[in-house]
């Protein structure tokens, strides 16, 4: 959804959409767009909200983002810059470093300033910014920040660098002034520090380069930055606004499955294709026809690093909403939502009982009564992203009465317009949900 993270409700990390067709995901950009990155740039108003919410206190007056040398390269800082600007997110983001043409970005520095009405989501940011960052960066900043934006021309810089530090500096401190409560993304509190939730005693901030200008005679600051302001740890917050499932990381998500999706059901339909006749498919088993999907599933699942496996959420039991990666490396094919289901088994209650245990029964008796199984439905699961995708199997074509109206009546040709209809319902769900029309996740 286009609708920013609740206050009442943090984001949630999983993106539940069906995967569309393998063609139309070859299609999207990997990029971020300008619109999508727009929206991105809204969502940083939550930051500060979801800090005071982490802390179990007031939320700070501003959350400050200061990437690269100047912030010491930490987690959180360098994570938020490639979820504005390069579209990074999930595991992407965990790398602490950028591609060398992306370098300049990290002289960016953000302080997000907490928006006092409740009901207002807009994000007042503070920014410090070369012009070496990249025309799409400066194009965003100068459009979506406010007046508090101080940009520093690439002649400035190139002129004297010891001028360029000191404009740095002084962005910095007017950025934060006012701002008696700053949060900053801490990869952790530091160790023997006694205070409430959230608040550091010792800030390791004051090792941040850029921090430590703040402590310059010559700014006429007052001190040294703890000296002026209440310093909070806003990592959680950061990855909560990164946990949240907007446009972009949906088509991301699913540019990257799409692929794998798509050579797990080109192996089930060929292992269905290769009987040629009707009467040749029913002598399969239920369990044969399955365990292409099962087993790749369950192979890639133990092939995923510790954690990286996206455990579906049926599997994990008392979990109401689960976070972005499963609790263990690997899943059971049994729990991944990988098989194939048949017959009266695809309206059942619960199919994934269906898909944990496939019976040996062939094709011929599968269906209801003993009869033949005249459809089946194909999940494929891709363990990377945890997205899933399912097909419509027609396994046999039983003679069809003559005339316009009964072939109305055939079983197949009702099958598939109702599949054609649900499919085209869902995709009018995820359009819509992409474009912003249904509210944010828990109102």
């Amino acid at each position: 959804s286009n609708s920013p993270p609740s206050e009442k409700h943090l984001p949630a990390a999983e993106a539940r959409a069906p995967a569309p067709a393998a063609q139309r995901l070859r299609s999207m950009p990997g990029a971020i767009s300008q619109a999508d990155a727009a929206q991105r740039w809204r969502w940083l108003g939550c930051l500060p909200v979801l800090a005071g919410r982490a802390a179990l206190s007031e939320p700070p007056d501003a959350v400050a983002l200061v990437p690269g040398i100047d912030g010491s390269s930490n987690w959180g800082s360098q994570a938020m810059l490639k979820y504005l600007f390069l579209g990074s997110r999930s595991s992407g983001a965990l790398e602490p470093t950028v591609r060398a043409e992306d370098e300049a970005l990290e002289d960016v520095v953000l302080v997000v300033r907490a928006q006092r009405e409740k009901e207002s989501f807009g994000a007042d940011v503070a920014v410090y910014a070369p012009a070496a960052a990249g025309s799409s960066a400066t194009r965003l900043i100068t459009t979506l920040a406010g007046p508090n934006r101080h940009i520093l021309r690439s002649d400035e810089a190139d002129r004297d660098a010891d001028k360029a530090e000191e404009f740095k500096a002084r962005a910095f401190v007017d950025m934060v002034r006012g701002c008696k409560r700053v949060a900053f993304p801490l990869d952790s509190p530091p160790a023997g520090a006694e205070a409430s939730p959230g608040h550091v005693a010792s800030s390791p901030v004051e090792r941040w380069p850029l921090v430590q200008a703040y402590g310059n005679a010559d700014l006429a600051t007052g001190g040294f930055f703890t000296m002026v302001h209440s310093v909070s740890d806003a990592t959680a917050a950061v990855g909560a606004l990164l946990s949240h499932v907007d446009a972009h990381a949906l088509r991301s998500v699913a540019c990257s499955a799409a692929s794998t999706l798509q050579q797990q059901m080109s192996l089930t339909v060929a292992l269905a294709a290769a009987r040629r006749t009707p009467a040749r498919r029913a002598t399969m088993s239920v369990q044969l026809l399955a365990d292409a999907l099962r087993n790749f599933a369950e192979f890639s699942a133990m092939q995923a690093p510790d954690g990286d496996a996206h455990v579906p959420p049926a599997a994990r039991v008392g979990d109401a909403e689960p976070g972005p990666a499963g609790e263990a490396s690997a899943a059971p094919a049994a729990l991944c939502g990988a098989g194939v289901v048949v017959g009266e088994a695809t309206g059942a209650e619960d199919p994934a009982a269906a898909l944990a245990a496939p019976p040996a029964t062939p094709l011929a008796e599968a269906g209801a009564g003993g009869s033949p199984a005249l459809h089946g439905v194909a999940e494929a699961w891709d363990p990377a992203s945890g997205l899933r995708a399912s097909r419509v199997l027609f396994l046999s074509a039983p003679r069809a009465p003559s005339g316009p109206e009964a072939v109305l009546r055939n079983v197949h040709a009702a099958l598939l317009a109702s599949h054609r209809a649900a499919l085209a319902a869902l995709s009018s769900l995820v359009d819509a949900s992409s474009a912003g029309a249904f509210p944010p996740p828990g109102e």
